[in-house]
């Protein structure tokens, strides 16, 4: 898919302002300053078993459920996540690519999210007993795409919203964590518009300082719709399941 080759640009991006953070922050002469001042990056692999589930419906043709044309059983798709913080401040880039190929029908879907987000309170910090808890709000965009084939029918679409949303993260002794993330957003233009809305939690841990395992629950909401009539493409479902990552951290 063409959204594919804008994932690169995205994250040099993400680095290049992470990067001027970094030169700014001075930890030596504010020691009141958070204990995530200098800069770190997390990467993340993932692998997202997600069910498909909804409707679909086809330029020409009537909507139909999925799972009358076998899409809706679990699938692996490959997924990824770069989280870079300095300060308060953080910026995360996450996509994913979901496929299913069936005799009657070949739907490739994948998302990205571009945000930056900031940390708005921390009730609890106790470095003694290893016990963080952290809120942040962010913002950003995000990006669908869908390329589907049924039956002698085929559509391939993007569409491009703004997102926004809130993150708890809670750290634990002996470097147990917990993260759940909330987030919405949508946009209409003429006959085109995105609707959408993921909630993802996460229980983490590290063995070692710089690496990590994460297992967790992803669920991504969305109604998708391009076109109008009797050219209308709309998907109306969701995509649900458990994924597993290694976490890498600098």
């Amino acid at each position: 898919m063409n959204t594919l080759r804008s994932a690169p640009l995205a994250l040099t991006l993400a680095l290049a302002a992470n990067s001027a953070l970094a030169r700014d922050a001075d930890p030596a002469t504010d020691p009141s300053a958070p204990r995530w001042n200098d800069w770190t990056i997390r990467i993340e692999p993932i692998i997202w078993a997600p069910a498909l589930r909804g409707d679909i419906k086809m330029p020409g043709a009537a909507s139909i459920d999925v799972g009358t044309i076998n899409a809706d059983e679990v699938n692996l798709a490959p997924a990824g996540r770069v989280t870079i913080r300095a300060d308060k401040w953080s910026f995360l880039f996450r996509g994913f690519a979901f496929a299913v190929d069936e005799d009657a029908a070949e739907i490739d879907l994948a998302g990205f999210d571009l945000t930056a987000g900031y940390n708005l309170w921390t009730p609890i910090d106790d470095p003694e007993n290893q016990v963080r808890l952290a809120f942040d709000l962010f913002g950003g965009v995000r990006i669908h795409s869908i390329d589907a084939s049924i039956a002698a029918a085929n559509s391939d679409n993007t569409w491009f919203e703004p997102i926004g949303g809130a993150r708890i993260n809670l750290d634990l002794p002996h470097r147990f964590g917990l993260n759940v993330s909330l987030d919405g957003g949508g946009f209409s233009s003429g006959e085109d518009s995105s609707f959408s809305w993921d909630i993802t939690v996460a229980f983490s841990w590290r063995p070692i300082e710089n690496l990590g395992l994460e297992i967790g629950f992803r669920h991504l909401q969305a109604d998708l719709v391009e076109g109008d009539g009797a050219d209308e493409f709309e998907f109306d479902g969701a995509l649900a399941g458990l994924f597993g990552s290694v976490v890498i951290r600098f």
